[in-house]
């Protein structure tokens, strides 16, 4: 097909799972079902109601066979439990309670009652300034969609119907959309939506197919047919590429498929040691209990930063210690004897993932969220204290707590521990009483007193990520400023000093969790800093293991202390000079 657009049409998006791509986009119907309002008599209530509940039922049987067949996928497996929390939203009261109410008080009809419910919920989260959690709209989006199509009885297209090689794009595509992928069809995803937590960001990871998201208007500039480059780590799609530019890819293409073959074979499985022997631990983040498979994949050293949010979204009550008890211990076997670092939930505010306090703040960043909302929340925060506790049975789970910026909050915090302890010895349920319980260092004040905060725990992690917007004020997310985000400013490096030096003094243990332990070039920095313990996305750990391998870090301590000279650091001397030190490092 002849495209009626012009040549090297570049759209910048995010890359998601990298790989380069040649080949000819497949555009994906994302017809949307338009719903409209009927007025119904009240000898048509129960007709609309069991209407209603068969869609349901449908949806329900049609998500569980997608559960079944990804169940069968060995790479996919582990992200059943997606389409789990979707037939569990279904048998939410919140969702189903409410629509049948709907019908019944507004006589109205079916699909225009659950239409009102959903969208209700889906406004909620769209106000979430959490990125990850605002992400979670999209779920309940296409659930929607799903029970509306069952509904109507309309069939839409998939992508599991796609018949050839393609470059599939999307406005966006649901869990169950692209948990049926066909990896021998697709080539490479390109959707208008998603971002860096998405399913499809997720998914796309799992299976290998290079992805980018976020790509802007993309559907009003491509055309079926149309010859596309995809680059999913540049985040760049190049629509109907001239000759000169398809080949230069191909050579790229090539090039970096060997590259990352390569780095994973030498890399994967060795030891993560410098030149003289000194030994860095590598553990990795999750969101997910099935990202353990993942984890353990790349031969991480342990869970660095275990994340809880997940299970606080999409329901209207939050989970049982039942619940936390058993996912946690889940991954604490999977893990053993490596630790597993559990965060206690990071919400509060605009990241609350239910209907729980009718809260509206001006500025939530700086609001009522992580321990700031567990202090007001002890009841839902010893049921997760209560699950940790229990699920350390093999002694490997490490406890962390968010957002901390006084001593006084830790000594709050303590005392919610021990009744924790207490509620489970009146039951009793045997625990260990052993634990070890950290901080993030994330917010500037803890950073300037981690000398005092040192003396109340066992370990440090530090948030990077928010320690530089907080430290530096700036927004990652605003075109305008995010130029400004710079994990070595003099300002960074010397609060990182700070802590490293408070931690020593103080025989404690200190990790670096947010994205710049997952890059490359600051790696040489952080280890001529002090630090030997970094966790990230597993898909970093190959690249990483290779800097530590070729890095000697007895030299690259003396390189530190020529360009730390009167408490002033010359960020790109070292740099440079640890490219002409250490040539194989970033080659």
């Amino acid at each position: 097909m002849t495209s009626i657009f012009p040549t090297n049409v570049e759209v910048k998006g995010l890359g998601v799972s990298e790989g380069i791509v040649i080949g000819r986009a497949f555009i994906l119907s994302n017809k949307k079902i338009i719903v409209f309002r009927k007025k119904i008599d009240k000898s048509q209530v129960e007709t609309e109601i069991s209407s209603f509940l068969k869609a349901v039922d449908i949806t329900k049987k049609e998500l569980n066979q997608i559960k079944e067949d990804l169940l069968k996928r060995e790479k996919l497996k582990e992200y059943a439990s997606i389409i789990s929390a979707h037939i569990a939203m279904l048998e939410d009261k919140a969702i189903v309670t409410e629509t049948l109410n709907k019908i019944q008080k507004d006589l109205v009809n079916a699909e225009w009652a659950f239409n009102i419910v959903m969208d209700k919920l889906i406004d909620h989260f769209e106000n979430i300034n959490d990125s990850y959690i605002r992400e979670r709209k999209y779920d309940l989006e296409h659930l929607k969609d799903k029970v509306l199509k069952n509904l109507k009885s309309t069939v839409f297209d998939e992508p599991g119907k796609i018949k050839s090689k393609v470059v599939l794009i999307a406005l966006d595509l649901s869990p169950a959309d692209t948990a049926k992928l066909d990896q021998t069809k697709i080539k490479a995803i390109v959707t208008e939506m998603g971002s860096a937590t998405s399913h499809t960001a997720i998914v796309a990871k799992a299976l290998g197919i290079p992805a980018v998201v976020a790509a802007e208007s993309i559907l009003k500039k491509v055309t079926g047919g149309d010859l596309v480059i995809v680059d999913g780590k540049e985040g760049k799609v190049i629509i109907n590429p001239d000759e000169k530019l398809v080949e230069f890819y191909k050579r790229k293409e090539e090039v970096e498929e060997k590259l990352k073959k390569e780095l994973f074979a030498k890399y994967i499985h060795i030891p993560s040691k410098t030149i003289d022997n000194v030994k860095v631990n590598l553990k990795v983040n999750i969101e997910l209990p099935e990202e353990v498979n993942i984890a353990k994949l790349y031969g991480c050293d342990g869970i660095g930063l275990y994340r809880t949010e997940f299970l606080f979204l999409n329901r209207s009550e939050p989970p049982s210690e039942e619940e936390h008890f058993t996912i946690y211990s889940h991954v604490s076997k999977e893990m053993y004897p490596k630790d597993v670092v559990i965060r206690t939930f990071d919400l509060g505010g605009d990241k609350l993932g239910y209907h729980h306090h009718k809260i509206v703040e001006k500025n939530p960043a700086l609001g009522l969220r992580a321990i700031r909302f567990c202090f007001l929340e002890k009841e839902m925060f010893i049921d997760q204290i209560c699950g940790i506790l229990r699920a350390n049975e093999l002694g490997n789970i490490k406890l962390l707590f968010p957002f901390v910026s006084t001593v006084n909050e830790i000594k709050m915090l303590k005392k919610i521990f021990a009744s924790a302890k207490e509620r489970l010895i009146k039951r009793n349920i045997p625990f260990k009483d052993d634990i070890r319980i950290g901080i993030m260092i994330e917010i500037p004040s803890a950073a300037l007193i981690a000398d005092e905060l040192a003396k109340e725990v066992d370990f440090f992690n530090i948030g990077t990520n928010d320690l530089i917007q907080y430290t530096m004020a700036i927004d990652r997310s605003n075109e305008y400023v995010v130029h400004l985000y710079d994990p070595v400013n003099i300002s960074i490096l010397r609060l990182l000093d700070f802590i490293i030096h408070s931690a020593r003094k103080n025989k404690i243990p200190v990790s670096i969790c947010g994205e710049m332990a997952g890059e490359a070039k600051y790696i040489p920095l952080l280890l001529a800093m002090g630090f030997h313990d970094f966790s990230m996305n597993p898909n970093s750990i190959p690249e990483i293991r290779k800097v530590i391998a070729n890095i000697n870090l007895t030299e690259i301590k003396h390189i530190y202390k020529e360009c730390k000279k009167n408490n002033y650091f010359n960020v790109d001397g070292f740099m440079k000079k640890i490219r002409i030190k250490f040539p194989d490092v970033f080659e």
